[in-house]
């Protein structure tokens, strides 16, 4: 740290020449003037010294008889005296901190937390509603009311309260608790498809089939109703049962298709709220787009600041011809997608046969797969009346 305090004061470099000029020195270290870097050259001596005290060396020069030349100067004073005569560049220095002085007196950035189930978009829409939101003045915000306010607004929080936090509100909530949950209902497990059973994990309720029995879809396999000691009780059976199933998938599709056309991506960047695009020009109708927001941050916080990028699908429909091999990748890929959907992420493919047809191909896929086949059955209640 010394180094940096001698720079903002200012470092010469001096060579001392005459008859005795460790006179010099001794007058120096009487004087409290600081040296540094001492060496010997013949009949010269080099040091270095910081500018204040150099400002003092004029009377001890006139009794020591020696000479002193400044060789060279380093420091924070020499290198603003270039700029002296530039108003620019302090008045640009005074203008950013006082941009940034005014700039923290404004809400930069809103966070939620504590929620589980009510997503943090809908509350931050709610804070909106009730003057929270990026670009507002932090001070003329009750934060006692406000919360208040959101518990209003959104009857699905049980408790809300706000922070600020420099120029970062935190939303803190809690959920409220659901009355009439699902899964409090009464209800059976039962299977969605023919297999094997392999895994059994069962949490609550009679678990009626056993490691090794072969199911079909449609039976029963954890019973919520739970007989014990002549006692009856109605639970709501939770687990899961693992079963090897094999299917068979299929897809079709045509030579001839039509499809969309090209898509375009375009970006925009919000400031507190306020949009700047940066593109020209208007896209033609008609399409559909998508708008993915990716938020700034510095240092771990979040700023005001978001770049939109915006992908653009023009639905004009046009008409093409596919190759088979481009076809065949088209089956195969939707059948992925589709058991992607059914949770089915791996398998074996046991046989796959393309059949052509009038106009196109069908895949037919008999997969091997390991899932959870349990579904839920709500118990129905009667209660005689009519």
């Amino acid at each position: 740290m010394l180094w940096i305090y001698r720079w903002c004061l200012g470092t010469v470099q001096l060579v001392i020449t005459g008859d005795v000029a460790e006179v010099m020195l001794n007058l120096c270290s009487r004087n409290g003037l600081t040296l540094w870097d001492v060496k010997r050259e013949k009949s010269r001596i080099k040091c270095r010294m910081t500018v204040r005290d150099f400002k003092q060396l004029r009377r001890i020069i006139r009794r020591g008889g020696v000479r002193v030349h400044i060789t060279e100067k380093h420091g924070l004073p020499f290198f603003t005296s270039h700029y002296r005569k530039r108003w620019g560049i302090p008045a640009g220095a005074a203008l950013f901190f006082a941009s940034l002085k005014l700039l923290s007196c404004f809400i930069w950035s809103v966070e939620v937390t504590g929620n589980r189930e009510v997503a943090a978009e809908d509350i931050l829409a709610a804070c909106q509603t009730i003057g929270i939101d990026e670009g507002v003045y932090a001070k003329g915000v009750d934060y006692k009311t406000t919360g208040q306010k959101l518990l209003l607004a959104m009857p699905e929080l049980a408790w809300a309260s706000l922070n600020l936090e420099g120029c970062r509100v935190t939303v803190n909530v809690s959920e409220a608790e659901k009355n009439d949950r699902e899964e409090n209902r009464p209800c059976n497990l039962k299977a969605r498809a023919d297999g094997i059973v392999t895994r059994i994990d069962v949490k609550t309720g009679d678990c009626v089939v056993k490691v090794g029995d072969t199911v079909r879809a449609g039976d029963l396999l954890v019973s919520g109703v739970a007989e014990k000691a002549g006692t009856t009780r109605w639970v709501h059976a939770a687990g899961s049962i693992t079963a090897q199933t094999t299917r068979e998938v299929t897809a079709s599709a045509s030579f001839r298709q039509t499809v969309t056309g090209k898509t375009a991506t375009r970006r925009v960047l919000e400031i507190f709220g306020v949009a700047v695009p940066l593109y020209l020009g208007k896209l033609p109708a008609p399409y559909e787009s998508q708008n993915d927001v990716s938020a700034w941050r510095l240092l771990g916080e979040t700023l005001p600041v978001r770049m939109h990028r915006k992908t653009f699908w023009f639905t004009e429909e046009q008409e093409r011809l596919f190759s088979r091999e481009e076809l065949e990748e088209q089956l195969t890929r939707q059948i992925n997608e589709q058991l992607a959907v059914e949770n089915i992420a791996q398998f074996e493919v046991k046989n796959r046969e393309f059949d052509e047809t009038n106009d196109g191909l069908t895949l037919k896929m008999l997969i091997l797969s390991e899932e959870d086949i349990a579904w839920e059955e709500i118990l129905l209640f009667s209660t005689g009346n009519q």
